[in-house]
């Protein structure tokens, strides 16, 4: 992996931000610190030890696809979360043996004669140290710069408890840290044992600010957690944090607080570098390149651009984000029951139901496209599934669970093993552990399993991870957008290295050919997806009219925000026309007017800002 070296660690906001950005936050950073200090030391009291950072990010090309293991194209932006951070480690608790020791020498000390006569005897010698326990409890207390809209908390955890209660039906701003701080310490307990040594999680002090639109399609939730991830393995461990270490931690601790997303928002925040955009691939590994675009005059521009329509992914998800999830995984699954021969099965793999749209794609040419270039191999899939999906109102659980019968059984025994398995190697007897992953093998196979109820098991198998709601499954329109948009990405990347290697005899034609694929996935996203909506298609013919290359929707969807390609010449036409034609009529506040349109750089990622006490000046 080309980015796989530690997160930095940097001493100026100028490590971080672009020049002309660095008055705004240098102002934000300040009043970081003074609530940091206002929250944990009644305003005198030292500043954070340290401060995580992780960005938000935009999505180029590549859209709704990274669950379903296809490569996708991303940029950090300057919009981010931060976490400023102090971290105690607590002292030993003393033990039962030193606490009754202790109340013993305080009844021997009142028992000591008092008054003007002689003087007591001299005192026996202390008795040897006594074993002391490690702490029970650690404390986080989190507060945010917007305490009036996010209130502060206190959370008392339980030391030696292997999991963190989080409630993700409930709509509470803390529990992003949660799931960070969750994934966090979960992999620094597995360090630990792997290295014959105890663990025990420090106390935090934490402040959160955040930049990044809540909603807005720029990945907030990923910026979070990702910074929350990176706050608890800085205060809790001396080594370096990796960076593909931090990303597969961020991809995991997301869906503590139920979205499964496909890793795109982690990595983009994680791995990014200035200056240029991020090829991220999930198969048959996490790995990611950087990429950038070739000088051309007149140069590219990235505009974003909001709809201030708020779809939030905790919210919405079982009739939105989480259905799609299902409804790609179903694909793979039908397409593999009626494509490739009887018994066989799709490999368990990284996506968030554990089979996905690639890995029947890796199957599927493994016997029947041997040879053929990628870009060839998704067009017959495209061709495969218009011929094969032929239900355009989508599939009932009835007709679906008929299909995958015997793949559904399959499944969820191979899962229930792997699952035993990974018991097993956490700990215990080996023999127990041993007999245990056979036995819930043995079970898993059980008639009681392949002769249940065919619904009753697909639920089973796909649905019951997370909460979805649907009547039909429109597996057609999103296995026909899954793989004609890994074939967009394709497409997009071979003319960006191939400009790379020699200067593009038409540079025009080359960006026009980009913003065509960068349109042809919002019609992509409209159409199949079904996750735009008015006010996104109004911007995106806006910003063609006005000159962009391209206009796409970028993020989950459904509202949330836009992005444009557009030559630097064409930059003020664009803005102009949304601010008159889409903006006038909105009654926004002179806040979100500031936020409306930004033309955007590719950022860097995550990093840890240490050894700077305050203030920050420029």
């Amino acid at each position: 992996m080309a980015s796989s070296s530690s997160v930095p660690l940097v001493t100026s906001l100028a490590d971080i931000y672009p020049e002309d950005a660095l008055a705004d936050q240098a102002s934000r950073w300040n009043a970081l610190y003074a609530r940091f200090q206002s929250a944990f030391g009644d305003g005198g009291g030292p500043p954070p030890s340290f401060v995580a950072r992780s960005p938000g990010r935009v999505n180029i090309i590549g859209e709704h696809i990274d669950y379903s293991l296809y490569s996708v194209l991303p940029m950090a932006i300057t919009a981010d979360a931060i976490i400023a951070v102090s971290a105690r480690s607590r002292p030993p608790q003393p033990s039962e043996q030193q606490q009754q020791q202790n109340q013993q020498n305080q009844q021997n000390q009142q028992q000591q004669p008092v008054g003007t006569g002689p003087s007591p005897p001299s005192p026996a010698p202390a008795p040897a140290a006594l074993p002391s326990s490690p702490p029970k409890t650690y404390k986080i207390r989190i507060a945010n710069v917007d305490h009036a809209r996010f209130p502060s908390r206190e959370f008392d955890l339980d030391v030696a408890a292997d999991d963190i209660e989080i409630d993700a039906k409930a709509s509470e701003w803390t529990n992003y840290f949660k799931s960070g701080l969750k994934g966090a310490l979960a992999l620094l307990r597995k360090k630990a044992t792997d290295a014959g040594t105890d663990f025990c999680p420090c106390d935090m002090d934490v402040v959160m600010d955040g930049t990044v639109p809540v909603g807005g399609g720029l990945s907030s939730s990923a910026a979070f957690v990702s910074a929350s991830a990176l706050a608890v393995m800085a205060a809790n461990s001396h080594a370096p944090v990796d960076k593909k270490e931090l990303t597969e931690l961020a991809i995991v601790s997301e869906r503590s607080v139920g979205v499964y997303s496909g890793g795109m928002d982690q990595a983009a925040s994680v791995l990014s570098e200035l200056g240029s955009a991020l090829f991220v691939s999930f198969s048959p590994h996490l790995d990611a390149k950087p990429v950038r675009f070739p000088r051309t005059d007149p140069e590219l521009a990235f505009v974003i651009a909001q709809s201030f329509v708020t779809s939030t992914k905790h919210d919405t998800a079982p009739t939105r984000y989480n259905l799609r999830v299902v409804e790609c995984s179903l694909a793979a699954g039908y397409l593999n029951a009626v494509l490739n021969p009887p018994g066989t099965s799709l490999p368990l793999d990284a996506g968030p139901l554990q089979t996905s749209l690639r890995g029947f794609h890796d199957v599927y040419a493994a016997s029947n496209l041997a040879g053929v270039d990628p870009e060839e191999q998704l067009q017959r899939l495209v061709t495969l599934t218009e011929n094969t999906l032929t239900q355009e109102e989508g599939y009932t659980r009835e007709e679906l669970a008929r299909v995958l019968k015997d793949s559904v059984a399959a499944d969820l025994s191979k899962m229930a093993a792997e699952e035993s398995l990974s018991s097993a190697a956490a700990g215990g007897p080996p023999a127990a552990t041993a007999a245990a992953a056979a036995a819930a093998s043995a079970a898993a196979a059980t008639p009681s399993l392949t002769d249940a109820d065919p619904v009753t098991n697909l639920e089973r198998r796909y649905m019951s991870k997370f909460t979805v709601r649907a009547d039909r499954f429109k597996i057609r329109q999103r296995a026909l957008h899954v793989f004609g948009e890994a074939l967009r990405v394709v497409r997009f990347l071979k003319l960006l290295e191939n400009a790379s290697h020699a200067p593009p005899a038409d540079a025009d034609l080359m960006n026009r050919t980009l913003g065509d694929l960068m349109n042809a996935t919002q019609d992509s996203c409209r159409e199949l997806y079904e996750c735009s909506c008015p006010e996104i298609d109004d911007i995106c013919r806006i910003a063609r009219s006005a000159g962009a290359y391209g206009s796409r929707l970028t993020g989950a969807g459904w509202g949330g925000c836009t992005v444009h390609l557009v030559p630097v010449d064409k930059v003020h036409a664009v803005k102009t026309a949304l601010e008159q034609q889409y903006y006038a009529a909105r009654g926004l506040t002179q806040q979100q007017k500031a936020q409306a349109v930004v033309v955007s750089r590719p950022a860097r990622g995550s990093a840890v800002l240490v050894g700077h006490a305050g203030p920050f000046t420029l």
